[in-house]
């Protein structure tokens, strides 16, 4: 079996356009989990630079395997947080322009707090620690936990609140709307997926477990493979990892 799914359950109206939740709850966070170069793409602090329904976007940045210790964290302004940029295609800007095609980072969630309004911006939002945390705009809302993402627009007020007390983490695509579309698919992967960047697929981050590239190169809990051209495989005995796509619309 190469993988299992999310399956989109539930939505909250026209804030947020759909949350993706396990089949089955026990699958993605069990008892025992623990806590866990082309010109304009950057990937963490340096410059450099399943299957396709639209034209792909296909980054040209060498394969790189970022961890969450080496990327600089940068404070919120509103104090609740911290993000750590894993990856973005500034389309010929800088790293800190505002005018990036997709941007995938890693928010330390610290304290309850309102996402960012963003114009022409969508985001997707994965819970990438055991949480529990809830999720609500104006529309209602709904509880993740480790593994489940939920979609909303960058323009609708999106608060979150922890209920264990501890800080969270969330993996957060944002994409610019009209410009190119994203998504992330949670699966666990129990043997061997081809990560094809044809099909749109940027990035692989392991949400819990250890996966492992066919270098042999081994990929702990919350470290994101960045895809260059070339078609990876990454390999597993049952690791929960989130696959990031973006595609043209």
């Amino acid at each position: 079996m190469v993988g299992e799914p999310c399956d989109v359950v539930q939505g909250l109206g026209g804030a947020a356009r759909r949350v993706i939740l396990s089949a089955d709850a026990s699958d993605l966070w069990p008892n025992d989990i623990g806590r866990g170069s082309s010109p304009g793409v950057s990937l963490g602090g340096k410059e450099r630079n399943y299957l396709p329904t639209r034209m792909p976007m296909i980054p040209t940045f060498t394969d790189t395997v970022i961890l969450p210790s080496q990327l600089p964290r940068i404070a919120w302004l509103n104090g609740a947080g911290y993000t750590r940029q894993i990856a973005t295609d500034t389309a010929g800007g800088s790293k800190s322009s505002p005018d990036y095609r997709w941007r995938l980072s890693l928010a330390d969630l610290t304290q309850p707090a309102a996402f960012s309004l963003l114009s022409g911006i969508d985001r997707v939002f994965t819970l990438a620690s055991d949480g529990p945390i809830t999720m609500t705009s104006d529309r209602g809302s709904c509880t993740l936990r480790l593994g489940q993402t939920i979609e909303f627009e960058g323009e609708a007020p999106m608060a979150f609140e922890g209920s264990t007390g501890e800080p969270q983490l969330g993996l957060n695509l944002m994409t610019r709307r009209g410009i190119c579309a994203g998504s992330v698919a949670v699966m666990r992967l129990a043997g061997q997926m081809l990560l094809d960047p044809a099909a749109g697929v940027v990035a692989a981050t392991v949400l819990h477990g250890i996966g492992a590239l066919s270098s042999g190169q081994r990929l702990d809990s919350l470290a994101t493979l960045v895809l260059d051209a070339e078609a990876v495989a990454l390999e597993s005995e049952g690791c929960l990892v989130a696959i990031t796509t973006v595609q043209e619309p």
